[in-house]
Parts: structure tokens; sequence; C-alpha cells
């Protein structure tokens, strides 16, 4: 059998997320193409097209053509949420040469964006998204060709000493409880929420913030923990993976101060539950229903600053500690069984059985 698959982005967990299925894609011995928009060296055993999606139909076109000429059984869309400002145009017409599977990361909800979904949808032979409450929500508006895969976390790194983590970063004598806020400083991502509510709390802590540097600049991170800069650290870049194990280690509480607009799975939940930590977030959508199904760590509500700081004083005054349905939750999001469930989606779809 042979897969290809697409990205048209490769920062983030993007190329992690690909490298994964890409894994056991070999090891289930199928032959496996590969189209992103940049050449990466890691990726030498299989197939590589490269493809700047600069213009959509230009880039659909050019995944026709890919498709003609490798005649792949499945082609899998690895971010179908870069289809929906053109509501999946072209999809139909690629449907006629290979089985089509699109995963959904995040999904917005209006008028337009459930019309786009359902165009994509419909023009693909199966759906993936990686939460309970995306799949009845898109139940809810008819589309029944979906599949949920828990989002798992990728880090083959184990934990390391908290003081050995917090030395490597830079930050001496603390015994205050850490809080982590991982990943770009998109406005999505609410970290102007959460540093506002730290103005409210009088309890000591200390605060990492660690990724791309996006939305929320330098600056307006240093002018907003003005009364409590000494108390902050932050690595505003790509961070390797020696890094994002150490700003995680060091930490405590893992904090995902998410808008409204953002309803997905959050690859920073799984990594800080992997090392089990206390996972902090909003309590709408996806992460709010994780949280509290799991018993993750606590929820507040979604952009409001002052029960976030209610919440933060609440998390870090109390004894927690993990219970059976957080450790059940940390065995389900493992990478072994997310690769699993893919392979079980490619035998569906090719109708082929394992050898």
């Amino acid at each position: 059998m042979k897969v290809l698959l697409i990205d048209s982005r490769i920062d983030g967990h993007h190329l992690t997320y690909m490298k994964s299925i890409m894994e056991v894609l070999q090891e289930a011995k199928f032959e496996t193409v590969v189209c992103i928009p940049v050449t990466i060296e890691t990726l030498s055993k299989c197939r590589l097209y490269i493809y700047n999606r600069e213009n959509y139909f230009k880039w659909i076109y050019y995944i026709k053509k890919l498709i003609e000429k490798e005649k792949p059984d499945i082609v899998h869309f690895l971010y179908g949420d870069d289809l929906y400002p053109f509501f999946g145009a072209g999809l139909r017409m690629l449907k006629k040469y290979s089985k089509i599977i699109i995963t959904l990361h995040q999904i917005r909800r209006s008028f337009l964006h459930d019309l786009s979904i359902k165009m994509i949808a419909k023009n693909a032979d199966k759906v993936i998204v990686h939460t309970e409450v995306l799949k009845r929500d898109l139940n809810k508006i008819n589309i029944s060709n979906i599949e949920k895969i828990e989002y798992p976390h990728f880090s083959k790194v184990k934990t390391i000493d908290k003081k050995k983590a917090l030395f490597f970063l830079g930050i001496k004598k603390c015994d205050a409880p850490v809080l982590v806020a991982l990943g770009g400083t998109r406005y999505d991502k609410g970290l102007d929420i959460l540093l506002k509510a730290l103005v409210k709390v009088p309890y000591p802590f200390h605060l990492i913030i660690a990724g791309v540097e996006n939305d929320f600049s330098k600056e307006f991170i240093s002018k907003n923990i003005k009364t409590y800069k000494n108390k902050v650290t932050y690595i505003l870049k790509f961070l390797s993976d020696a890094e994002f194990a150490y700003c995680l280690s060091a930490s405590d509480i893992v904090c995902l101060p998410y808008r409204k607009s953002f309803d997905g799975a959050s690859g920073p939940l799984g990594e800080g539950v992997a090392l089990g930590k206390m996972v902090i977030g909003t309590d709408h959508g996806s992460l709010g229903d994780l949280i509290k199904t799991n018993h993750l760590g606590f929820t507040f509500k979604s952009e409001n600053v002052d029960d976030l700081a209610i919440t933060i004083n609440k998390a870090i005054k109390m004894k927690w500690y993990r219970d059976s349905k957080y450790l059940c939750y940390q065995q389900c999001i493992s990478e072994k069984i997310f690769q699993e469930n893919y392979i079980k989606q490619y035998y569906k779809l090719s109708k082929k059985e394992r050898g």
C-alpha cells in the first residue's frame, strides 16, 4: 500500500506529528510519499516533494498531478484546518484517484464554518478529530464519517529532576510553584489573559514562558509583568526537544488560558500529563471537557481574568494529586496507541487485511 502525507506547514508539532505517522507506516511496510513546503533532511526514508502553498488552487492542482504520478492508495491531509477558507475546493477531484483522509485539529463554529466543514467531510472518505467533543459537534451537524484518535504526547524524553531543570533554565533558589506557558505566543492561546491574572496572585510563584514569539511580543510581555518581573523566565524562540523537556520538567502546573476561538486538542496538555503535571485550562469546548472528565487539574471561565486568578490561587494553596482517572488518561495518550489507531484507519480505507 502507498500513502501520500500532505502538510502545508512544518512549524510547532506539525513535523513531529508527521514523523510519528511515517514511523508506523514504515513499520507496516507501507510505501510513504510526503509533500511539504520545505526540505527536511531527516525525512530521508520516503519520497519527498516540496511545494510551498502560496496559492491554494495551484497547490491543489499540484497535488492532483502528484497523485496521478505516484498513484497512492490513500492521501492524508494532516492539517485539514487550512482547507476551511476554501471550503475544501478540489477535494472531489482528488477523490476520484485515491481514498482521502483529512485530520481536523481545531473547529470554529459559525454558519460558514459549518458549511465548509460539511463540504470538506462530504469530499473525504474519513475525517479524523482528536477529541470526543469535536466528534460530537460534527455528528450534530450530520457529519458521520468521523473517527476520534486521541492526540498523543510525542516526547520521548523522561522526566528530568526539577532542580536540574531549573538550573538549566537559569532559575536559581526557586521554592515556589512553577507555572509554564508553552508554545507560540498566539492570540488564541491567551497568554495576555494569564499575564493579567498573575497580577492578582499574592502567593509565591514562578512563570516560564517558552515558545516562538507570535502575536504577543517580548515588549508586550515585559510591559505586562512589571509588578512581578522577577518571577518570570521567558525563552521566546523555537524550542529544541531538550529545551522543551527542561521547561516541562521544571514546572508544576501547565497553563492553557486559551480563548473561546480555540477548540481542539492541545499539545502542551498531553506533554504535561505525560510527565504528571497539573493542568489549568479554560472550561470551554474540548479543552474543558478533557480536563474535567479526566481530572487533569482545574478549569476557569473562558477569557475571564479574575476567575483565572482565583483558580491559580486555589491550585497553589491546595494539595493536589493524580487520581485513577488522571492515570488512565495518561495511558490513553501514548504515541503507540495513536500510531496503531491511524494504521487501523488506513487498513479500513484500503480494504486490505494485515498479512
